[in-house]
Protein backbone atom coordinates (compact mmCIF):
# COMPACT_ATOMS: atom_id res chain seq x y z
CA UNK A 1 0.00 0.00 0.00
CA UNK A 2 1.49 3.61 -1.01
CA UNK A 3 1.83 5.82 1.80
CA UNK A 4 0.41 9.29 1.71
CA UNK A 5 2.10 11.76 -0.14
CA UNK A 6 4.06 8.95 -1.99
CA UNK A 7 3.73 8.09 -5.77
CA UNK A 8 3.02 4.04 -5.67
CA UNK A 9 6.97 3.92 -7.04
CA UNK A 10 7.90 5.35 -3.33
CA UNK A 11 9.40 8.85 -5.02
CA UNK A 12 7.38 11.94 -3.54
CA UNK A 13 3.97 12.61 -5.17
CA UNK A 14 4.01 16.00 -7.60
CA UNK A 15 2.48 19.10 -5.48
CA UNK A 16 -0.10 20.52 -6.56
CA UNK A 17 -1.02 23.97 -7.09
CA UNK A 18 -2.05 24.91 -3.52
CA UNK A 19 1.18 22.57 -2.06
CA UNK A 20 3.48 24.84 -4.59
CA UNK A 21 2.41 27.72 -2.91
CA UNK A 22 3.04 26.60 0.33
CA UNK A 23 6.13 25.34 0.10
CA UNK A 24 6.95 29.02 -2.00
CA UNK A 25 5.28 31.02 1.20
CA UNK A 26 7.82 28.67 3.45
CA UNK A 27 10.66 29.82 1.58
CA UNK A 28 10.18 33.73 1.29
CA UNK A 29 9.40 33.17 4.97
CA UNK A 30 13.05 32.12 6.08
CA UNK A 31 14.20 33.91 3.60
CA UNK A 32 12.63 36.80 5.45
CA UNK A 33 13.36 36.04 8.60
CA UNK A 34 17.18 35.66 7.55
CA UNK A 35 17.20 38.86 5.63
CA UNK A 36 15.76 39.95 9.38
CA UNK A 37 18.50 38.37 11.55
CA UNK A 38 20.86 40.04 9.52
CA UNK A 39 19.43 43.73 9.47
CA UNK A 40 19.37 43.32 13.23
CA UNK A 41 23.28 41.99 13.31
CA UNK A 42 24.24 44.86 11.10
CA UNK A 43 22.28 47.33 13.18
CA UNK A 44 23.84 46.26 16.32
CA UNK A 45 27.16 46.94 15.04
CA UNK A 46 26.09 50.39 13.83
CA UNK A 47 25.21 51.17 17.59
CA UNK A 48 28.29 49.60 18.65
CA UNK A 49 30.47 51.60 15.83
CA UNK A 50 28.98 54.79 17.05
CA UNK A 51 29.56 54.37 20.41
CA UNK A 52 33.09 53.72 19.96
CA UNK A 53 33.19 56.89 17.78
CA UNK A 54 31.41 58.80 20.63
CA UNK A 55 33.48 57.83 23.57
CA UNK A 56 36.82 58.63 21.33
CA UNK A 57 35.06 62.11 20.20
CA UNK A 58 34.39 62.51 23.57
CA UNK A 59 38.02 61.34 25.24
CA UNK A 60 39.55 63.62 21.82
CA UNK A 61 37.45 66.51 23.25
CA UNK A 62 38.04 65.67 27.30
CA UNK A 63 41.75 65.50 26.22
CA UNK A 64 41.79 68.97 24.11
CA UNK A 65 40.22 71.08 26.52
CA UNK A 66 42.80 69.44 29.50
CA UNK A 67 45.45 70.47 27.40
CA UNK A 68 44.38 73.52 26.44
CA UNK A 69 44.02 74.30 30.11
CA UNK A 70 47.72 73.03 30.74
CA UNK A 71 48.83 75.30 28.07
CA UNK A 72 47.28 78.10 29.43
CA UNK A 73 48.32 77.31 32.56
CA UNK A 74 51.79 76.80 31.87
CA UNK A 75 51.69 80.06 30.42
CA UNK A 76 50.41 82.05 33.29
CA UNK A 77 53.54 79.88 35.20
CA UNK A 78 55.70 81.30 32.99
CA UNK A 79 54.16 85.14 33.06
CA UNK A 80 54.50 85.13 37.08
CA UNK A 81 58.00 83.47 36.78
CA UNK A 82 59.41 86.48 34.64
CA UNK A 83 57.37 89.13 36.50
CA UNK A 84 58.95 87.37 39.57
CA UNK A 85 62.34 88.19 38.20
CA UNK A 86 61.38 92.12 37.20
CA UNK A 87 60.36 92.96 40.47
CA UNK A 88 64.02 92.15 41.49
CA UNK A 89 65.39 94.83 39.61
CA UNK A 90 62.35 97.31 39.89
CA UNK A 91 62.94 96.67 43.58
CA UNK A 92 66.54 96.68 43.66
CA UNK A 93 66.40 100.19 41.79
CA UNK A 94 63.75 101.90 44.18
CA UNK A 95 64.92 100.29 47.05
CA UNK A 96 68.39 101.43 46.49
CA UNK A 97 67.01 105.42 46.27
CA UNK A 98 65.88 105.29 49.73
CA UNK A 99 67.77 106.57 52.93
CA UNK A 100 68.59 104.15 55.46
CA UNK A 101 66.11 104.33 57.79
CA UNK A 102 63.64 103.62 54.87
CA UNK A 103 65.43 100.97 53.77
CA UNK A 104 65.17 98.94 56.88
CA UNK A 105 61.45 97.32 55.90
CA UNK A 106 58.55 98.69 53.26
CA UNK A 107 56.27 97.19 50.88
CA UNK A 108 56.45 98.42 47.32
CA UNK A 109 53.82 97.48 44.46
CA UNK A 110 53.94 97.31 40.70
CA UNK A 111 51.86 96.23 37.26
CA UNK A 112 52.98 94.55 34.46
CA UNK A 113 51.17 93.66 31.88
CA UNK A 114 48.51 91.15 33.12
CA UNK A 115 50.31 90.51 36.38
CA UNK A 116 50.27 92.29 39.92
CA UNK A 117 53.44 92.36 42.08
CA UNK A 118 53.80 93.06 45.89
CA UNK A 119 56.90 93.04 47.26
CA UNK A 120 57.51 92.85 50.45
CA UNK A 121 61.43 94.04 51.76
CA UNK A 122 63.25 93.72 55.33
CA UNK A 123 66.71 94.76 55.40
CA UNK A 124 69.20 91.88 56.47
CA UNK A 125 70.88 93.89 59.08
CA UNK A 126 68.56 92.33 61.83
CA UNK A 127 70.10 89.36 61.01
CA UNK A 128 73.18 87.54 62.45
CA UNK A 129 76.51 87.49 59.54
CA UNK A 130 77.38 84.03 59.85
CA UNK A 131 80.72 84.67 57.93
CA UNK A 132 82.02 87.25 60.94
CA UNK A 133 80.11 87.21 63.78
CA UNK A 134 82.05 86.98 67.38
CA UNK A 135 81.57 84.05 69.00
CA UNK A 136 79.63 84.74 71.84
CA UNK A 137 77.08 86.26 69.62
CA UNK A 138 76.88 83.47 67.82
CA UNK A 139 76.25 81.47 70.77
CA UNK A 140 73.87 83.52 72.51
CA UNK A 141 71.81 83.34 69.42
CA UNK A 142 72.20 79.96 69.47
CA UNK A 143 70.75 79.52 72.59
CA UNK A 144 68.16 82.42 72.03
CA UNK A 145 66.88 80.06 69.38
CA UNK A 146 66.21 77.02 71.97
CA UNK A 147 69.45 74.89 71.31
CA UNK A 148 70.62 73.32 74.67
CA UNK A 149 74.23 74.55 75.88
CA UNK A 150 75.93 71.57 74.64
CA UNK A 151 74.53 71.98 71.01
CA UNK A 152 75.09 75.84 71.07
CA UNK A 153 78.84 75.35 71.28
CA UNK A 154 78.92 72.80 69.08
CA UNK A 155 77.56 74.71 66.28
CA UNK A 156 79.50 77.86 67.69
CA UNK A 157 82.45 75.80 67.12
CA UNK A 158 81.24 74.57 63.60
CA UNK A 159 80.55 78.14 62.41
CA UNK A 160 83.28 79.98 63.73
CA UNK A 161 86.19 77.97 63.02
CA UNK A 162 84.79 77.45 59.64
CA UNK A 163 85.73 80.69 58.27
CA UNK A 164 87.86 80.10 55.20
CA UNK A 165 88.42 84.05 54.79
CA UNK A 166 89.95 85.24 57.90
CA UNK A 167 94.11 84.23 58.42
CA UNK A 168 96.52 85.28 60.35
CA UNK A 169 96.25 86.86 63.69
CA UNK A 170 92.63 87.68 63.11
CA UNK A 171 91.81 83.99 62.09
CA UNK A 172 94.05 83.42 65.60
CA UNK A 173 92.18 85.89 67.47
CA UNK A 174 88.63 84.89 66.13
CA UNK A 175 89.46 80.82 67.06
CA UNK A 176 90.86 82.34 70.84
CA UNK A 177 88.10 84.22 71.04
CA UNK A 178 85.55 81.22 71.10
CA UNK A 179 88.04 78.59 73.01
CA UNK A 180 87.56 81.21 75.93
CA UNK A 181 84.23 83.05 75.14
CA UNK A 182 85.88 86.19 75.84
CA UNK A 183 84.58 89.45 74.91
CA UNK A 184 86.18 90.40 71.42
CA UNK A 185 87.50 93.78 70.69
CA UNK A 186 84.93 96.68 69.65
CA UNK A 187 83.83 96.02 66.15
CA UNK A 188 84.43 97.79 63.16
CA UNK A 189 81.97 96.94 60.73
CA UNK A 190 81.40 93.66 61.39
CA UNK A 191 79.57 92.01 63.92
CA UNK A 192 81.91 91.84 67.08
CA UNK A 193 84.61 90.54 64.74
CA UNK A 194 88.56 91.07 65.61
CA UNK A 195 90.10 94.73 64.55
CA UNK A 196 93.04 95.10 62.44
CA UNK A 197 93.95 91.05 61.56
CA UNK A 198 97.10 90.67 59.97
CA UNK A 199 95.35 89.44 56.43
CA UNK A 200 91.24 89.44 55.90
CA UNK A 201 89.38 88.59 53.10
CA UNK A 202 85.67 90.45 52.11
CA UNK A 203 84.07 87.02 52.64
CA UNK A 204 81.45 86.60 49.51
CA UNK A 205 77.44 85.90 50.39
CA UNK A 206 77.41 82.32 50.66
CA UNK A 207 73.93 80.49 50.34
CA UNK A 208 72.49 79.09 53.86
CA UNK A 209 72.64 75.79 52.68
CA UNK A 210 76.24 75.88 52.89
CA UNK A 211 75.81 76.03 57.20
CA UNK A 212 74.03 72.10 56.21
CA UNK A 213 77.91 71.17 55.85
CA UNK A 214 78.81 71.95 58.99
CA UNK A 215 79.02 69.22 61.95
CA UNK A 216 75.89 69.04 64.07
CA UNK A 217 74.07 70.76 61.95
CA UNK A 218 70.92 68.29 61.42
CA UNK A 219 67.96 69.35 59.01
CA UNK A 220 65.76 69.91 62.15
CA UNK A 221 68.39 72.03 63.60
CA UNK A 222 68.98 74.39 60.68
CA UNK A 223 64.92 74.95 60.62
CA UNK A 224 65.42 76.42 63.45
CA UNK A 225 68.49 78.53 63.06
CA UNK A 226 68.57 79.43 59.43
CA UNK A 227 65.65 82.36 59.58
CA UNK A 228 68.34 84.30 62.28
CA UNK A 229 71.32 84.06 59.59
CA UNK A 230 72.05 86.46 56.79
CA UNK A 231 73.75 85.10 53.69
CA UNK A 232 75.02 88.23 53.31
CA UNK A 233 78.68 89.48 54.71
CA UNK A 234 79.52 93.10 55.92
CA UNK A 235 76.16 93.69 57.77
CA UNK A 236 78.22 95.02 60.60
CA UNK A 237 76.16 95.47 64.29
CA UNK A 238 72.68 94.65 64.70
CA UNK A 239 69.91 96.67 64.17
CA UNK A 240 67.47 95.39 67.25
CA UNK A 241 64.72 97.51 65.58
CA UNK A 242 64.05 95.04 62.84
CA UNK A 243 65.55 91.66 64.45
CA UNK A 244 63.55 89.06 65.42
CA UNK A 245 62.75 87.82 69.42
CA UNK A 246 65.24 85.27 69.72
CA UNK A 247 68.24 87.86 68.22
CA UNK A 248 67.15 90.74 70.51
CA UNK A 249 66.74 87.91 73.47
CA UNK A 250 70.24 87.06 73.03
CA UNK A 251 71.59 90.79 73.08
CA UNK A 252 69.74 90.88 76.48
CA UNK A 253 71.86 88.11 77.38
CA UNK A 254 68.96 85.76 77.09
CA UNK A 255 66.08 87.50 78.75
CA UNK A 256 63.07 86.29 76.86
CA UNK A 257 60.98 88.83 78.59
CA UNK A 258 63.21 92.41 78.33
CA UNK A 259 63.25 91.68 75.11
CA UNK A 260 59.09 91.23 74.18
CA UNK A 261 59.03 94.33 75.89
CA UNK A 262 61.86 96.25 74.12
CA UNK A 263 60.11 94.83 71.11
CA UNK A 264 56.61 95.74 71.68
CA UNK A 265 58.14 99.31 72.52
CA UNK A 266 60.34 99.43 69.11
CA UNK A 267 56.75 99.07 67.58
CA UNK A 268 55.38 102.26 69.35
CA UNK A 269 58.55 103.87 68.95
CA UNK A 270 60.14 106.07 65.55
CA UNK A 271 61.71 103.51 63.26
CA UNK A 272 65.47 104.41 64.22
CA UNK A 273 64.28 104.75 68.15
CA UNK A 274 67.16 102.05 69.32
CA UNK A 275 70.20 102.47 71.10
CA UNK A 276 72.94 100.24 72.12
CA UNK A 277 72.60 101.74 75.86
CA UNK A 278 68.93 100.21 75.81
CA UNK A 279 71.30 96.62 75.80
CA UNK A 280 73.62 94.36 78.58
CA UNK A 281 77.16 95.81 78.44
CA UNK A 282 78.30 93.30 77.33
CA UNK A 283 76.38 92.88 74.16
CA UNK A 284 76.63 96.95 73.45
CA UNK A 285 79.23 96.79 71.08
CA UNK A 286 77.07 94.03 68.23
CA UNK A 287 73.76 96.37 68.66
CA UNK A 288 74.07 99.71 66.17
CA UNK A 289 73.48 102.82 67.13
CA UNK A 290 72.17 103.96 64.26
CA UNK A 291 70.50 103.06 61.10
CA UNK A 292 72.88 102.25 57.94
CA UNK A 293 72.47 101.18 54.31
CA UNK A 294 71.55 97.89 54.30
CA UNK A 295 74.13 94.74 53.72
CA UNK A 296 71.24 93.02 52.02
CA UNK A 297 67.67 92.55 51.18
CA UNK A 298 65.03 90.23 52.12
CA UNK A 299 62.39 90.61 49.28
CA UNK A 300 58.79 88.67 49.33
CA UNK A 301 57.30 88.50 46.03
CA UNK A 302 53.89 88.04 45.53
CA UNK A 303 52.79 87.92 41.68
CA UNK A 304 49.14 87.02 40.86
CA UNK A 305 48.17 86.45 37.10
CA UNK A 306 44.31 85.64 35.90
CA UNK A 307 43.79 84.18 39.57
CA UNK A 308 47.25 82.16 39.72
CA UNK A 309 49.60 83.11 42.98
CA UNK A 310 52.81 82.47 42.67
CA UNK A 311 55.26 83.23 45.63
CA UNK A 312 59.01 83.49 45.98
CA UNK A 313 61.39 84.49 48.72
CA UNK A 314 65.12 85.34 48.73
CA UNK A 315 68.21 87.73 49.36
CA UNK A 316 69.35 90.45 47.20
CA UNK A 317 72.82 90.87 48.94
CA UNK A 318 74.20 94.20 48.92
CA UNK A 319 78.66 94.83 48.66
CA UNK A 320 79.48 97.49 50.25
CA UNK A 321 76.03 99.06 49.86
CA UNK A 322 76.40 98.78 45.98
CA UNK A 323 72.94 97.66 45.01
CA UNK A 324 74.37 97.71 41.18
CA UNK A 325 76.67 95.01 42.42
CA UNK A 326 73.94 93.18 44.67
CA UNK A 327 73.84 89.37 44.11
CA UNK A 328 70.55 87.47 45.04
CA UNK A 329 70.85 84.44 46.89
CA UNK A 330 68.60 81.71 48.34
CA UNK A 331 65.95 82.33 45.48
CA UNK A 332 62.90 80.20 46.57
CA UNK A 333 59.31 79.12 45.13
CA UNK A 334 56.91 78.95 48.20
CA UNK A 335 54.88 76.08 48.22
Amino acid sequence: MARAGLAPHGFPAPLGADGARRSRASSLLRAGRSRKGEAGAALLLVLVAVALLAAVAGAALRSAHATSEAARLFVREVVADEASRAAIDLARAEISALDSVAQRRGQLRYRLGAASLTVDFLSENGRIDWHRAAPPLLNAVLLGAGLSERQAGLLTSSIALSDPTITGNGGMGRKAAHMGFAPPPPPSGAQGAVTAPTSVSQPRPQSLAALMSLPGITPEVFARIAPLFSPCAGSGPIDPGIASLPIVAALMEGDAGRATAFLAQQAEREPDAATPSQFPSSMQSFVASTAKTASGVRLDVTVEVDGLIRRHTGVLCVPSGDFAAADLLDWTLLP
